[in-house]
């Protein structure tokens, strides 16, 4: 197991304290901040209020309205000089519409206030009535001005002086029931004049400084006890667990001698007791480590020099298991190896081949491979099974076996497996192919069938000639004797040249019957053809066969066996006629010769018959493969066909197209009767090769 490496974040415990008591402290001071501004502007709204109040009802006073309607500076200053001793105010002012009556009243603390007031009358027409705004003076100080409109309704034009009240007799909630509207928007109201009204801000200076002073305070108190924790944290918790990681991690580098101050009875200090106690288990694990491994070590030894005697015999056993297993592979014979339940063990690289095509064709991979063409139905259904003989009678057994996809045969030879008390653990298949054998069987068969038919056809064609000879000759002596009656001549002519046709044909009998030697020599191909189509013109005219002819009159000779070439058409013209006949009574039958310009002479074969299926194409220069019924073909003619081409160097295939007849081609080199140096060194080499 690899070692991993643990990498430490930047965020330490420490860090994280610090920042989460930051950002308490941040959002408590950002919490007090909206606090104070709220309440200074709450204060603001509640002062602004208050000094329009005032400045209304000293407006609605009707003393006031008279006292400026006669311009009574007595009247009036008594009013102003009541508002201006009100906590707050700095100064209460009235004046006219037109500005020629302007009387003022301050606070005693307000002389500061004086040279702004009087900037404020020449502002007088921008100052908007009914509308509290904040001023600042030169010194920085500030406070809240406002202007109120001083308003007389038509009811009030006609009151007496007498019935006017004094302005302490006057009861502030009165005045807005007794007064009329003060709308001085209506029509039937009348602006008299202004009052203009300036309070203090050190009401709400001194309350938002005692707000700041408890806001302050609270914050500090906040921060000492967030350093409080912080320090209580750092030295209870952060620092044993700092501690802990440090002696941790001196015991992953192989310390193992490490141990924690149990300092309290907390989690922390259960943390470092299960700590010691671990550190003490692991020195514990260590050292029984060590004494295992020193006997481990001896043991080691014990095992290397037992393994490597185990390694010299493994060896020396792979040895003999690829000797053994070179050898198996390399035998040329298949061999098949099945236990005593018949399923295939071992076979070597000859037998995969077969086994593998079996396989496929059965869907089975046991005995029935070797025993049988067809699937079997049931396990060990076969009564006589062969592997069953062996295992039962533990003696060999020998029998054929023929592939019926490839038409090959093989020669199968079981032998039991005997164990050390004797008794069959399986059994051994060799299987040996015997095609070859098989087909040399059957040549020579077929040979020695020939060579009595051609003896018995040579002794008849000789029994033949002399009768035949007879009859000619008579024939032609009675035909130039002067007595003989020319009316029958035509008859004598026809006796003629019917025996001459006799003749020819018992002279072809003794040349197809009379054995040859394999000889090479220069020959027309044309004539071969014409040899080979004399000997079957009277079963194709009696069979309603048409020939047509086509040979190529400059084809050039060429060196070959006239013998085994002449065997090789007649066994194609032999089956195409046959065919014919079995499908049409008839037919036609086309064969053409022509040089090619690769120089080489090819025969065309063509007949009108049914054609071979896609499926048999493959197969019909196979040995023993034959689609006519038994008893009326071998099987053998194409496939010497075959041979006898390969021999001279051409080749012979077949185009067909079922249902649209065959055409059978074969093509040999043109080989001169006097080759050049080159071609006879070529020729030696090549057999030097082979």
């Amino acid at each position: 197991m690899s070692e991993a490496i643990f990498k430490p974040s930047k965020l330490t415990l420490k860090v994280k304290f610090i920042a989460f008591s930051v950002t308490v402290v941040v959002l408590i001071a950002f919490t007090g901040l909206l606090f104070y501004n709220r309440t200074y502007v709450a204060m603001q709204k509640d002062l602004s209020g208050r000094t329009l109040s005032v400045a209304q009802d000293i407006a609605r006073n009707p003393n006031l309205k008279l006292g400026l309607v006669n311009e009574d500076q007595n009247l009036i200053s008594g009013i102003i000089e009541t508002a201006a001793r009100q906590r707050g105010v700095l100064y209460v002012a009235v004046k006219n519409v037109d500005g020629k009556f302007n009387l003022k009243r301050q606070n005693k603390n307000s002389d500061a206030f004086s040279d702004y007031y009087s900037q404020f009358l020449d502002k007088s027409q921008a100052i908007r009535p009914d509308e509290v705004s904040i001023q600042h003076l030169d010194s920085g100080k500030r406070f809240l001005a406002v202007r109120v409109p001083i308003l007389r309704g038509k009811a009030e034009s006609g009151l007496n002086d007498s019935l006017l009240l004094l302005p302490s007799q006057i009861p502030a909630d009165k005045n807005t029931k007794s007064e009329p509207s003060t709308d001085r928007n209506s029509s039937e109201n009348e602006i008299l004049g202004f009052i203009d009204l300036g309070v203090s801000f050190e009401g709400i200076n001194q309350g938002m400084r005692w707000v700041g002073f408890w806001a302050t305070f609270l914050l500090s108190l906040i921060v000492v006890m967030l350093l409080g924790f912080l320090l209580v944290v750092f030295r209870f918790v952060i620092r044993p667990v700092e501690i802990i990681a440090e002696r941790a991690a001196r015991i992953s580098e192989g310390d193992l001698s490490q141990q924690v101050t149990v300092r309290a009875r907390d989690e922390i200090g259960q943390l470092s007791f299960n700590f010691n106690l671990m550190a003490e288990r692991l020195a514990e694990n260590q050292k029984a480590r060590d004494e295992y491994a020193n006997q481990l070590s001896l043991l080691n030894g014990q095992l290397e020099q037992t393994n490597q005697q185990l390694q010299d015999q493994f060896e020396q056993v792979s040895k003999g298991k690829r000797e053994w297993e070179t050898t198996f592979n390399a035998m040329a014979d298949a061999v098949f190896i099945f236990d005593q339940n018949h399923k295939l063990r071992q076979v070597n690289n000859a037998g995969r081949v077969l086994g593998d095509r079996w396989s496929r064709m059965l869907g089975r991979d046991d005995c029935c491979l070797l025993l049988s063409e067809n699937k079997c139905e049931t396990n060990f259904a076969c009564a006589d099974c062969s592997l069953d003989q062996v295992f039962r009678g533990g003696k060999l057994v020998t029998f054929e076996r023929v592939d019926s996809e490839t038409n090959e045969f093989y020669l199968i030879t079981l032998c039991p497996i005997p164990d050390a008390d004797g008794n069959s653990v399986g059994a051994i298949a060799v299987l040996r192919d015997i095609t070859e054998e098989k087909m040399l069987r059957v040549q020579l068969l077929q040979s020695e069938k020939m060579s009595a038919i051609g003896q018995l056809v040579s002794g008849v064609a000789h029994e033949l000639n002399n009768p035949l000879n007879a009859v000619i000759g008579y024939s032609q002596l009675c035909m130039e004797n002067p007595l003989f009656n020319q009316e029958l001549s035509s008859y004598l002519t026809c006796v003629v040249n019917e025996g001459l046709r006799a003749r020819k044909i018992v002279q072809n009998l003794l040349t197809v019957s009379r054995q040859h030697k394999p000889e090479k020599k220069s020959v027309n191909i044309n004539d071969i053809l014409r040899l080979t189509l004399d000997l079957r013109s009277y079963e194709m005219r009696v069979s309603n066969i048409e020939i047509a002819e086509e040979f190529d009159a400059q084809l050039p000779l060429t060196m070959c066996d006239p013998h085994q070439l002449q065997q090789v058409f007649l066994n194609v013209i032999v089956n195409a006629e046959q065919a014919m006949l079995a499908t049409n009574n008839g037919g036609h039958l086309a064969i053409q010769s022509v040089a090619t310009r690769d120089n080489s002479i090819q025969v065309r074969i063509t007949d009108d018959g049914p054609g071979i299926p896609t499926d048999k194409i493959a197969r019909i220069f196979d040995p023993f493969f034959t689609t006519k019924d038994v008893g009326e073909g071998t099987g053998l003619g194409l496939s010497i066909s075959y041979g006898i081409m390969k021999e001279h160097g051409g080749h012979i295939w077949v185009q067909s197209q079922e249902g649209s007849g065959s055409t059978f081609i074969v093509e040999l080199p043109v080989i001169s009767d006097h080759p050049s140096p080159s071609v006879e060194k070529n020729k030696s080499q090549q057999e030097i090769a082979v």
